[in-house]
């Protein structure tokens, strides 16, 4: 019995830096796609910097940034509710720019 306590402890002492290393390596990769997404979007290509900008936020749905972008790119393509929809949720995180964007236009709810 003292074994496979020990062998129990063992096992969840190992996960606990994984998780760690996990956890850096989703927010890493949210912003490689994040800047991959701004290269694409420098480049007029808008459909390609949002599918990268939803890759990033798919990872790391707290990385507002992404939502800022992607929301930018919609405006870009005139797509003004999901612009919103991005803003929205880059408000409900905090984004004062956001915020004000959103005020400015007559959107409340966030």
């Amino acid at each position: 019995m003292k074994n496979i306590g020990r062998f129990l402890f063992i096992a969840v002492m190992s996960l606990l830096p994984a998780s760690g290393a996990a956890i850096a390596s989703t927010a890493d990769g949210a912003k490689s796609f994040f800047s991959s997404a701004e290269g694409k979007f420098g480049n007029g290509d808008y459909q390609g910097a949002i599918t990268d900008d939803n890759k990033a936020i798919e990872l790391d749905p707290s990385f507002v940034p992404a939502y800022i972008n992607r929301a930018s790119e919609k405006l870009d393509m005139g797509d003004k509710p999901g612009a919103i929809a991005d803003l929205l949720a880059a408000a409900r995180r905090g984004h004062a720019g956001a915020q004000q964007w959103l005020s400015n236009n007559g959107v409340s709810g966030w």
